[in-house]
């Protein structure tokens, strides 16, 4: 009995050595980054009402003529969020998209922020999110709340590429017309 305490013990840190390295590679490959897919659904995201930073009124998002949209999450304390938003802008204007750009802030933070905006920040539709952005967030693909986080939606307003992190005109173009093509007028 005594020999088999003794073999066991000899196998005891080959076998912890084991356990250490499949728990290792099994964490290891669940903590990298998966690349967002867009929710193929063929209901529409838009189907919510929030107020425009602009003017405060209540724009009720699906009734939006169709058109290839970007839907933006940001904040001001977010400096990611603070440098792309000229970009996004712009890059709307000459692809000739909707923007949509959604703070999830206090309101105060909002109206305060909104003048320092490069350009001309009313050329898109900007509106108040909600202080606590996770259930709108998730409804666009975001599972982890982090921002930047921006939709590309097409004429039917459905997700057809994520990015969460700073959105690059090359990325914009790139999925653009994908996105584009994922709509066949029947």
């Amino acid at each position: 009995m005594q020999t088999n305490r003794h073999c066991s013990y000899q196998r005891l840190p080959a076998s912890l050595l084991l356990i250490v390295l499949l728990l290792s590679i099994f964490s290891k490959a669940s903590a990298e980054p998966q690349p967002q897919k867009a929710n193929k659904s063929n209901s529409p995201i838009l189907n919510f009402s929030l107020f425009s930073v602009q003017n405060d009124a209540l724009v009720e998002l699906e009734k939006l003529p169709g058109k290839v949209t970007l839907v933006n999450f940001w904040r001001a304390d977010c400096p990611p969020c603070v440098k792309e938003l000229p970009l996004l802008i712009e890059a709307s204007e000459k692809l000739n998209i909707r923007l949509i750009t959604i703070a999830v802030q206090s309101f105060g933070a909002t109206k305060n922020f909104w003048p320092q905006i490069p350009g001309n920040p009313n050329k898109h539709i900007a509106l108040l999110g909600p202080t606590n952005p996770n259930g709108v967030l998730r409804r666009f693909g975001n599972k982890t709340g982090a921002i930047p986080h921006s939709v590309l939606l097409n004429k039917r307003n459905q997700a057809c590429s994520i990015k969460t992190g700073e959105v690059t005109e090359k990325w914009l173009i790139d999925r653009l017309q994908p996105c584009k093509d994922s709509v066949h007028d029947r």
